[in-house]
């Protein structure tokens, strides 16, 4: 093989060049490496905490449903649980007054607790000098802030010389939650 000086030297050159090249592109291209490595790692982590974000955010709109419903529940039992026995003869009372009729009878019956609430039970005896005057003490019983079921009722009509008579016999439950 023969090679020339001027071969040799221009490799040579070249060599040169190339070191010279190497040594100012090496450090940025060693730089760029690292940083894609970064940037890689630092967008596994974005995509970790975004996982746990929306993961946390669901988690607080269970919690906030939760409370909401807790609200709820502790209102309602301000309101059920706002009588006892007396309270529900009371209420009867000012409803029959309010609606033209004459509470005959109140009757407790039996205490059914049944998990979270208890069930009392009542048999309620009023007269009337009319139909509607009934009709307008369901009507009211109905609309009370108390609940109260209405399991059977009966209306009895009765007259003498002097007057009309509606004799209605119900029976009817509330409840009271327990705790």
């Amino acid at each position: 093989m023969n090679i020339s000086k001027n071969n040799m030297a221009g490799v040579n050159r070249f060599l040169v060049f190339i070191q010279e090249k190497l040594s100012d592109v090496l450090p940025i291209a060693i730089a760029c490496f690292i940083s894609v490595m970064i940037f890689q790692n630092q967008q596994k982590k974005i995509e970790e905490l975004t996982a746990i974000k929306t993961s946390e955010e669901k988690k607080n709109a269970v919690i906030e449903e939760i409370i909401s419903s807790e609200k709820k529940l502790n209102a309602m039992k301000k309101v059920i649980n706002k009588k006892d026995i007396a309270s529900a003869f009371n209420t009867f009372s000012e409803l029959a007054t309010r609606s033209n009729v004459v509470l005959v009878a109140v009757k407790p019956l039996n205490e059914k607790k049944q998990g979270v609430f208890t069930s009392y039970s009542f048999d309620l005896t009023v007269k009337a000098g009319s139909f509607h005057d009934l009709g307008v003490f369901l009507a009211k019983l109905e609309n009370s802030q108390d609940i109260y079921f209405l399991n059977k009722f009966l209306i009895k009509y009765s007259e003498t010389d002097k007057e009309k008579i509606f004799d209605m016999g119900l029976s009817l439950d509330t409840i009271l939650v327990n705790g």
